[in-house]
């Protein structure tokens, strides 16, 4: 139930002040309206004594006008407990003038008015009143413990609840720094493996690498090695060779020197030396090779076009002034890939290269030449 606290309407003119008595005799008379308040919330709240069977009934109570009167309060509460009599009443007295009855759709006749018992004021004492109040307020302190208690047992639960939340988070985190442990160590151990791993590959690596080195080197000793004693002995052979062909050419030398020359009977100088025969022949002063028909008289070399008795010598040396026969083997180039050639130098800065159509006949033209210029 709602009760309806008294207004105090004061009027100040605007710009006054306020008197400091005036606002004291307010604040007491506030502080005693509130006190009258509370006392009748109170009353209000207090359980109504029950009421006898099917002819009790409580009416609303009219809200009061709002007025200065200090009793006006106390006068409301006792009219609030007031218990009236049963008596009969009509339907449209107790729910007021405005409430009709509807007639029966089917029927259409109107249901009969109930009716309502009512009851009579009756006031209560002021000893029944304070016996109220005072049980009100033994109910009320005795409930203090009963809230206090409430209250801590409220407290501990929360307290107990927080506990095991923070239990649980506590728990949550010692897990979570076990993994997290669990998978650093895990994290170091495949770093720690990886890095082994690595260094077992590398020294692996290394030891091939001087593995290879030292077969390198040791192949490169051997080819050296070998190379050198093929080219000791390449040499040797060279030597050998080189002697060979020292002994082979200063015996053919010797034989060149002692060989029987062809004398020609009908000259009129004594022991003249006679050759007649084609040969192919390249001059100081031309690089084409040329076939020449080659006679030797009188000491001399004489080249012609042909082997007609009539034709002139194109080109003539005296054996006399050649100084030097050089053959294949030499060092002249241009005779290494010619067979059964020759070249003949001369004091005065020209030469003579030919080679003959034999072995034979190439024999009998140096053993001339060596024999004749006393070589």
């Amino acid at each position: 139930m709602v009760t309806r606290q008294p207004s105090v309407h004061l009027t100040v003119a605007s710009g006054m002040r306020r008197p400091s008595r005036l606002r004291l005799l307010v604040s007491k008379w506030t502080v005693s309206s509130l006190r009258k308040q509370r006392l009748a919330q109170d009353v209000y709240e207090m359980p109504p004594p029950p009421p006898p069977p099917k002819d009790v009934f409580l009416l609303p109570r009219p809200t009061p006008a709002p007025t200065d009167d200090p009793y006006a309060e106390l006068s409301c509460e006792y009219a609030a407990c007031s218990v009236f009599l049963s008596r009969e009443l009509s339907v449209q007295q107790r729910v007021g003038p405005r409430t009709t009855l509807r007639s029966d759709p089917h029927t259409g006749k109107r249901p009969p008015s109930p009716v309502i018992p009512a009851t009579s004021p009756r006031m209560l004492s002021v000893a029944e009143l304070r016996r109220r109040r005072l049980e009100v307020a033994n109910q009320n302190a005795a409930d203090l413990p009963s809230i206090s208690l409430e209250e801590a047992r409220n407290r501990a639960q929360a307290k107990l609840e927080k506990q095991r939340l923070e239990r649980e988070l506590m728990e949550k985190e010692r897990v979570r720094k076990l993994a997290l442990e669990e998978d650093l160590r895990h994290a170091a151990q495949i770093q720690r493996e990886r890095s082994e791993r690595e260094q077992r590959e590398e020294e692996e690596r290394q030891s091939l690498i001087e593995e290879r080195r030292a077969a390198d080197k040791e192949r490169r000793q051997r080819q050296a090695q070998s190379h050198k004693e093929y080219m000791e002995h390449a040499m040797l052979l060279a030597e050998e060779e080189k002697q060979r062909r020292l002994e082979a050419r200063r015996h053919m030398i010797a034989e060149r020197r002692t060989r029987p020359l062809p004398i020609n009977r009908s000259s009129a100088v004594e022991a003249d030396v006679c050759f007649e025969g084609w040969v192919t022949v390249q001059t100081g002063v031309s690089i084409a090779w040329k076939r020449r028909y080659c006679r030797v008289s009188d000491s001399k070399i004489l080249l012609f076009k042909d082997d007609k008795p009539q034709s002139q010598a194109l080109w003539s040396l005296p054996i006399s002034s050649v100084w030097r026969v050089r053959e294949r083997g030499d060092g002249l180039e241009e005779l290494e890939c010619l067979p059964h050639s020759f070249n003949l130098s001369a004091r005065d800065g020209s030469s003579l290269s030919m080679f003959t159509d034999g072995e034979e006949q190439k024999e009998l033209l140096v053993s001339i030449v060596i024999q004749l210029a006393n070589l």
